[in-house]
């Protein structure tokens, strides 16, 4: 046990030395001494000791009494004075700070321990009272139950939340008024007859001089009013509770008006049993300690179809079913019983299904006199719930044996899961019991299906029908539809899942769209194509008139002409036209292509100096190529118009910062699933493909600009024209191949090219030609062109070159002159498409004129298409708009003698 710890407050030291030592003889320690008055302020608040010595003479600005009004304030400790002069000025200054105790100097050692003693008692009991007044004050405010305190003088000190609850009135209007008034007040309605508000008071002023002595506890019942004009019952207990400011008396008031009610209810309960027993639902008998029956209801002789006066009397031990005596005798050793089956009828063969509640029957002392049996004619039940039973079965049969998978859901848990839902999942029925559904849910799906579900148990029937993705044991994700419906499933509510595996609908679907979005690309490409194709037609007849014309000016200059100059920016110009009619051209498919056998890589190093002056000095090209591949059937200049656009593009996208651009070859067998990936799936035969991948550590594209990037004139670019990757698509189609393209924004992005693979050896592709050299001609040519300026450039043109000169314009004149000319004609330029009469149909007619007639065929498309259409018809040639007279004269060099 701690010893009890003591602060000295004390100027003298000697007789601190003296305190000291007795008090430590008396087993208290003393924790600390002072010597003034504001260090025992500090000290006290430091140590919180037990108790203080404090003397009231100290030195300095505060003595003994002003520090102990100060601690007295702050902390709960008992203060003892010690004082060598008690006169009484002084005391009454030490009264206000209500001292626990005095000592007088010198200290009697005797005194000074029963001083500290009692001080110390005194205290602990202050503080337990004070604790039991704080807990009796929250049993008095948190209680149901109403509460008043009454003082010595019968006014009404607490009156609690339980009070004004009972009584509907507020503590406000009671508190400091007579008890016996405000008790007058409630009874004025009903209160006894001769009964004043005196003779109350009488009762109560006699009740509180009891107080003097011991009261014992007082119950009372009685009927208040309330101020809305109804009615309670209570019951009071009055009794005394002692208090530290003296004895009260509390009434603790209970509301028992739902007691007297069911008290009431009781008294009509018996009142009505023989009318219940008589007319009950179900069957009743009492039997004796014996067995035997001694009263039936109605209902129980119907039960078992025997008149009331044979049941009456009849000994239970004598019954067939003997299953039951057992039953009814452990009734009458007080305990309840059931009994539950089959029971034959008296005196027959017939059979009912009853349930019987036995119970034991008391007399008033609690001792078993009998039982009474409550009995339910439960046959139609349990017929039905055999015939039930029967359906259940076939129910069972039918769900373990249906090709749908279906699934009970109670809490997201599986309570029933049948054969096929298992074989979707891959998983056993111990396995999915375990389990959460939204584990078997692909994760995109299951805030959906947690939203369904959660409406569907609240009752929502909407959306019945719907799709979600399943992931299986092996992580494969199946496609189902959902059909859901609520029902009760053991008492509660649960869903009924019907599921069905749509994967491979939703495959078929998936490529059908797949299919459509290729169609659709391929119509779009097809359309912009003529578009393309022929802007690019209409511009080439517009060019060919610029450059022809410029090529005669230019002839007809002197060297040092200053207009010279003009007319080659001129004519450079017009030949970046005639490059962006080629590259629409391209992209329609219809531009020129002079297939060879290619080496792909042999190309690539071909062109490696080339490409790197084309790219920004930020960017390093790293090469990848294949050795050993397979040759492509190509147009070298066309393949290395890929390239370069697509390093230029992989360069801008790298922009100012470092980069790296990959350029890479290869061979790979391609399926028809890889090939429906790619862009241009033109139902490309599978097989062996040669590739070039250019591939960039750029700014990447995101996921609404891939779909565009192969448009005309779409371009993501400042100074862009949009035809570079439309070109790029032309080419590879009219090659026959595919593209594949990987982005990401970001991150770079990938452009792989597919050509089919050729059979022959790989070649090293041509060196671009050079120009043609001077050359000059003789003869009659006829010039067929529905545009002036074409037929006026032409001529003068071929005159240049030593021709004579005839010139139509549109295919049934051109056969008009042929006839009239036919036997001195060198050969004939035709337009392919004129008015009236197009050029192929203007060629077959001047073949059936003369046979050997040589004839140039000229269009903006290209010589690929010309070549595709004139095959074995015997054409001389072709030149492709827009030419200049060089173009011209090699390609007459080339057909004429």
């Amino acid at each position: 046990m701690e010893k009890p710890r003591i602060l000295i407050v004390e100027d003298e030291s000697v007789i601190v030395m003296n305190l000291e030592n007795n008090l430590a003889e008396l087993g208290y320690e003393v924790c600390g001494y002072v010597s003034t008055g504001k260090k025992a302020v500090r000290k006290a608040a430091e140590l919180e000791p037990d108790l203080i010595l404090m003397d009231i003479v100290l030195k300095g600005t505060m003595d003994g009494i002003e520090a102990a009004k100060i601690i007295k304030d702050t902390l709960d400790i008992p203060i003892v004075y010690m004082t060598g002069n008690a006169d009484v000025p002084t005391i009454t200054r030490a009264r206000e700070t209500d001292p626990h105790g005095y000592l007088l100097k010198p200290i009697n050692m005797l005194h000074l321990f029963s001083t500290i003693d009692t001080v110390l008692r005194r205290h602990t009991l202050e503080i337990r009272l004070r604790e039991n007044e704080e807990k009796l004050r929250r049993i008095i405010e948190n209680s149901k139950d109403g509460i008043i305190l009454v003082d010595e003088r019968g006014r009404i000190i607490e009156w609690n939340p339980g009070m004004e609850l009972n009584t509907g009135v507020m503590k406000s209007e009671v508190i400091g008024r007579p008890v016996w008034g405000v008790q007058y007040q409630l009874m004025e309605k009903e209160k006894p007859t001769g009964l004043s508000e005196a003779d109350l008071k009488s009762i109560y002023q006699k009740l509180l001089e009891s107080c003097r002595e011991e009261l014992p506890e007082r119950y009372q019942e009685g009927e208040i009013m309330l101020r809305d004009g109804t009615s309670r019952w209570v019951e009071d207990l009055v009794f005394q509770i002692p208090t530290s400011k003296g004895t009260m008396i509390c009434i603790f008031q209970r509301d028992i008006t739902e007691r007297r009610r069911s008290e009431e209810a009781l008294r009509e309960s018996e009142e009505r049993y023989r009318a219940l027993f008589d007319q009950s639902p179900v069957g009743v008998f009492i039997f004796d300690k014996n067995l035997i029956i001694t009263e039936c209801n109605e209902r129980f002789a119907e039960m078992v179809e025997t008149p009331q006066r044979e049941i009456i009397g009849f000994d239970s031990a004598r019954q067939r079913e003997k299953a039951v005596i057992p039953k009814m005798n452990e009734t009458i050793n007080g305990n309840p019983s059931f009994w539950e089956g089959w029971f034959h009828l008296p005196d027959r063969d017939e059979t009912v299904y009853h349930s019987v509640n036995y119970s034991p029957l008391r007399d008033a002392d609690g001792t078993v006199i009998g039982g009474i049996a409550v009995v339910n004619d439960l046959t139609k039940r349990k017929r039905t719930e055999e015939q039930l039973k029967i359906s259940e079965e076939r129910s069972r049969l039918l769900v373990e044996n249906a090709n749908e998978s279906i699934a009970v859901l109670q809490d997201w848990r599986f309570m029933f899961a049948n054969p096929r839902f298992r074989e979707l999942t891959g998983y056993t029925g111990e396995e999915l019991g375990s389990r959460r559904f939204t584990e078997f849910v692909h994760p995109d799906d299951r805030e959906m299906l947690d939203d369904r579900y959660r409406k569907r148990m609240g009752g929502d029937t909407s959306h019945l029908s719907y799709e979600a993705r399943f992931i299986d044991r092996q992580g494969n994700t199946k496609w189902t539809e959902l059909n859901t419906v609520l029902f009760q499933w053991e008492g509660k509510p649960a869903s009924l899942l019907f599921i069905r595996d749509i994967t491979d609908r939703k495959k078929a679907e998936e490529e059908r769209r797949k299919m459509e979005a290729q169609i659709q690309q391929t119509q779009k490409l097809e359309s912009l194509g003529v578009l393309a194709g022929g802007i690019a037609h209409d511009f080439n007849n517009l060019l060919m008139a610029i450059l022809g014309n410029i090529d005669l000016a230019l002839l007809d200059l002197t060297p040092s002409s200053s207009a010279r100059g003009n007319l080659l920016e001129a004519a450079k110009a017009s030949q970046r036209a005639a490059d962006l009619c080629r590259q629409m051209l391209a992209y329609s498919g219809r531009g020129r292509f002079t297939s060879e056998s290619l080496s792909l890589n042999a190309l690539v190093e071909d062109m490696e100096h080339m490409l790197e002056v084309s790219v920004s000095k930020k960017a390093v090209i790293r090469y990848n190529l294949a050795p050993g591949l397979p040759a492509i059937d190509a147009d070298a200049t066309q393949v290395r118009q890929i390239i370069m656009n697509l390093v230029i593009n992989a360069s801008d996208a790298i922009g100012v910062k470092s980069g790296v651009i990959s350029i890479s070859t290869g061979a790979m067998e391609c399926d028809r699933s890889y090939l429906s990936e790619t862009w241009l799936n033109e139902l490309h035969p599978e097989g062996l493909y040669v590739f070039i991948e250019v591939a960039d550590t750029g700014s990447g594209m995101d996921p609404g600009t891939l779909p565009r990037i192969f448009d005309p004139f779409f371009t993501t670019k400042f100074t862009g024209r949009g035809l570079g990757l439309a070109a790029v698509l032309g080419i590879v189609r009219g090659h026959h191949g595919a593209i594949k393209v990987y982005s990401e924004k970001g991150k770079g992005t990938t452009f792989k090219i597919l050509f089919p693979a050729a059979g022959r050896p790989a070649g090293r592709p041509d060196g671009i030609s050079g120009s043609v050299q001077e050359w000059r001609g003789s003869g009659t040519v006829l010039l067929a062109d529905d545009e002036e300026t074409i037929r006026a450039l032409g001529r003068q043109m071929l005159e240049r070159l030593g021709f004579t000169v005839l010139t139509a314009a549109d295919g049934r004149e051109t056969l008009d002159i042929f006839r009239e000319h036919a036997g001195e004609l060198t050969c004939v330029i035709l337009d392919l498409t004129m008015p009236h009469m197009d050029g192929e149909e203007t060629f077959r007619e001047l073949r059936r004129i003369r046979k050997d007639v040589r004839v140039i065929m000229s269009s903006g498309y290209n010589e690929q298409e010309i070549n595709q259409r004139f095959a074995g018809k015997g054409i001389a040639g072709f030149i492709q708009k827009p030419y200049q007279m060089a173009d011209l004269a090699a390609k007459l060099k080339e057909i004429l003698p």
